[in-house]
């Protein structure tokens, strides 16, 4: 959320700060990307894991795929309401 007027806010340090006369911005880069999800396995095979429940990102169309570079499938929550919430 917004903080309340007159209280502080820490933002990171690689966070850039421009102030003008008609309006203040701060650009917070996104943090580095978790990473991906072991490739898929049957069963709970060692370094694998069952993604056959998940969404994977190239149910999207190739512009709504920019939105999740670096990933290949969806989170349980959001492959849960991707029928819902794409189609």
């Amino acid at each position: 959320g917004i903080a309340p007027p007159g209280s502080r806010v820490l933002i990171p340090e690689n966070a850039t700060h421009n102030n003008d006369r008609v309006k203040e911005e701060v650009i917070i880069p996104a943090p580095p990307a978790r990473g991906r999800l072991p490739p898929v396995g049957k069963g709970k095979g060692k370094g694998k894991m069952d993604v056959s429940h998940l969404v994977p990102i190239t149910a999207f169309d190739p512009l709504s795929q920019k939105a999740f570079q670096g990933y290949d499938y969806l989170n349980p929550i959001q492959s849960k309401v991707f029928d819902a919430a794409y189609n």
